[in-house]
């Protein structure tokens, strides 16, 4: 079931592109990661991996939208946190909590997508997801998932 959704996240990566593209309001956008941070909802809250991976996303396509540098190191910063709280020998954990020390392959299809959208601005991201692939067991998706495209 878990390959089937990579493989299904796979195939519609255009289409997710083409959605988060939409998103054109960009002072929404602000106002509402404002409204986040200060809820200590996200970025500052536990970290929960699928969460992490759409707020890499964000901060990825805010750097790029608006071509300001704090995006982008926040999106930088935000790889280290999700490493060093998430990060473990045998993978990386789904959250933050006791009972979130599983992986599921969408969690992991999406943060390895995320990690392919910030190699896009740099490179040596793109590659540390590749390198992490094999302890996610989504080997066959490594190509798709990593172009960032």
């Amino acid at each position: 079931m878990g390959v089937a959704l990579a493989a299904l996240l796979i195939d519609n990566l255009p289409k997710i592109d083409a959605g988060m593209a939409g998103l054109k309001n960009i002072d929404y956008v602000l106002r509402k990661l404002a409204w986040m941070r200060s809820q200590r909802i996200w970025p500052n809250g536990l970290r929960y991996l699928w969460t992490d991976a759409f707020g890499l996303v964000l901060l990825v396509s805010l750097y790029g939208a608006l071509n300001e540098e704090p995006y982008l190191d926040g999106a930088m910063e935000l790889v280290a946190e999700v490493d060093r709280v998430l990060g473990r020998k045998r993978g990386i954990r789904i959250g933050e909590e006791p009972d979130r020390d599983g992986q599921y392959f969408h969690y992991l299809a999406m943060w390895l997508y995320a990690l392919g959208v910030l190699g896009r601005y740099e490179p040596a991201y793109r590659d540390k997801g590749i390198a992490r692939v094999p302890s996610t067991g989504l080997s066959s998706c490594r190509a798709a998932v990593l172009s960032g495209k």
